[in-house]
């Protein structure tokens, strides 16, 4: 068994957050906005705040496919 220092969590954290597919995000924004904030260790956010960040996000995504 090997330790990890705090920076390589950190980074193991970021590369696991990154890999996000496209799709998942347009399809449960509020579900992969969690995991992202989760896997990066942001501080506690609440649901309202995450729901809003989803609500964004889905915006910019349609707007983003009708031009």
């Amino acid at each position: 068994m090997f330790s990890q220092t705090r920076a390589d969590q950190g980074q193991t954290a970021w590369d696991e957050a990154t890999i996000i597919d496209y799709h998942t995000l347009l399809e449960d924004p509020l579900r992969t906005l969690h995991k992202l904030s989760v896997a990066l260790e942001l501080s506690p956010v609440s649901e309202e705040q995450l729901r809003n960040a989803a609500s964004v996000v889905k915006r910019d995504m349609r707007h983003h496919k009708s031009e």
